[in-house]
């Protein structure tokens, strides 16, 4: 069965962990201790056709928010982002800071990666709040298309919306890199949710 690395990375309190968790657990935790660094693991069984599905294990990396005392020290960039084939970028809709914040992440991880395709999933959480939203759908969309294989949801970890959605399709582009094959669903065309 085939494994893939994904690291959960965004702004402090922008879900990151409770992403991970619905995911894992299939609970949405409204109140939790602030993430450490853990890594989870999760076997996804997807149905492709009524009569086909894929298995696949994604090892989910929930990494701890960043602060700026954080990005001054010597080994932050050389540290970090080494563990994922590809990565989901949480930012808080009703939030601009942790929009601008997953922004420069992105940044960072082609840097890091060295490369201009690695494959991102950006997503804005909280879908929920829409009442409240500070950042403009299409301001992330936007976004996305600056980068080679970065695709975009919108997802509520409340309400379990395009949570699986948005691994599911990062892992394809993922498959893709790492194989040379492209699943049978999946065309090759960018996903926005």
């Amino acid at each position: 069965m085939k494994e893939y690395n994904i690291e959960i990375v965004g702004a402090c309190g922008a879900g990151k962990s409770t992403f991970t968790i619905r995911l894992v657990q299939g609970i949405f935790v409204k109140n939790y201790d602030p993430t450490r660094q853990d890594l989870y693991r999760r076997k996804i069984v997807e149905q492709v056709t009524d009569h086909s599905q894929i298995q696949y294990t994604v090892n989910l990396l929930d990494t701890v928010g960043v602060t700026d005392k954080d990005k001054e020290s010597p080994d932050f960039q050389d540290t970090r982002y080494l563990f994922g084939q590809g990565f989901v970028v949480v930012y808080d809709i009703a939030n601009e800071a942790s929009f601008e914040e997953a922004k420069s992440i992105m940044k960072e991880i082609i840097t890091v990666k060295k490369d201009k395709k690695t494959p991102i999933m950006l997503v804005g959480n909280k879908l929920d709040l829409d009442g409240d939203r500070q950042v403009l759908r299409t301001s992330a969309v936007e976004e996305s298309d600056k980068y080679g294989n970065c695709q975009f949801m919108e997802i509520s970890c409340k309400d379990n919306t395009n949570v699986m959605e948005s691994v599911q399709s990062l892992v394809k582009v993922v498959d893709k890199r790492t194989s040379g094959v492209v699943p049978k669903d999946n065309d090759g065309s960018c996903v926005v949710s």
